[in-house]
């Protein structure tokens, strides 16, 4: 019998979803010792069949989920798995060697509500001269640790006590992705939610835990960082299940014209007088200082639309 179920949840992910199956296939420890849950959320691609044709070297059990978003998938998972720990990956996602292997020594060593590692990027095309390698990627030091305030895991790289989960009513599927949408989310949500119902809940960091995440192309574009952070800033209370402070809409339209214009502001004159040793590229600027401005003017929008709704 499995000792770890990894849920995998797949939206036409045919060209990506082989390599992550093939890193399971070379795990240090025998392929017995763990099983694949994938669900497939309503794919029109053949995800499904590249899924099947690793049958014969892998334990993996398909489910569909027809509705649209990851999180309803992640809840027909939850439902099939059977075994304590849960490990959440993505499906562009490729994995060490050795993942398995020390997900299944913390589990029964410190036994944590929850855990999870870093991941780096990898890529399937040559990206631009301005994206830094520390893009697309999570890491909180060389130490093993809990999580401080305000740090989340990340879902190509998380490990949930089963318990846990159930324990929450699993994934919320009013928040996060949607198909290949702009909004995220899911594991932040699913994390604030056990921090508020289960006592002394503690998710731990392990540097050892290393998995490698696809920087899809179109990620290099910054009119995609552009839309992305306006999304996740819109969802931004949604997700962390923090009622917004109740402004007039007048005061919230203000606000977001105001930050508005210190997003214009950055673009132009900001990008202009930026430090070029630490930004070379005005690209770098606008990555790693402009967006803020986008995350904080879509919570500001969120407001205006929730006044312009009642």
């Amino acid at each position: 019998m499995a000792e770890l179920d990894i849920m995998v949840c797949a939206f036409n992910e045919e060209e990506n979803l082989p390599r992550l199956l093939k890193s399971l296939q070379e795990q240090t420890v025998l392929p017995d010792r763990f099983r694949v849950v994938l669900v497939d959320n309503n794919s029109t691609d053949d995800t499904v069949a590249v899924a099947q044709s690793f049958k014969d070297s892998l334990h993996i059990d398909i489910f569909t989920e027809p509705r649209s978003g990851k999180n309803y998938a992640c809840n027909t998972g939850l439902a099939q798995c059977t075994t304590p720990y849960i490990a959440c990956t993505d499906a562009d996602v490729k994995v060490e060697t050795d993942w398995v292997e020390k997900i299944l020594a913390i589990a029964e060593q410190d036994r944590p509500h929850a855990f999870c590692g870093p991941y780096r990027p990898y890529h399937i095309q040559e990206p631009p001269e301005w994206y830094r390698p520390t893009y697309n990627s999570k890491d909180l030091g060389a130490e093993p640790r809990d999580l401080r305030e305000n740090e989340f895991v990340s879902g190509p790289n998380m490990v949930w006590r089963r318990d846990v989960l159930e324990q929450i009513d699993g994934f919320r599927v009013d928040v996060g992705l949607v198909k290949r949408g702009l909004a995220r989310g899911d594991e932040t949500n699913v994390q604030v939610r056990a921090q508020r119902e289960i006592p002394g809940f503690v998710c731990r960091w392990y540097p050892e835990l290393v998995v490698y995440h696809l920087t899809r192309p179109e990620t290099y574009s910054l009119w995609y960082w552009t839309r992305r952070m306006l999304a996740m800033g819109y969802t931004q209370h949604q997700v962390n299940e923090k009622r917004p402070e109740d402004v007039s809409s007048l005061r919230a339209a203000a606000r977001a014209l105001r930050e508005a214009a210190r997003y214009l502001y950055d673009t132009t004159i900001g990008t202009l007088r930026r430090d070029r040793d630490r930004y070379p590229y005005p690209q770098n600027y606008y990555y790693e200082h402009t967006m803020k401005h986008l995350w904080e003017l879509g919570g500001h929008l969120a407001q205006v639309t929730n006044h312009a709704a009642r």
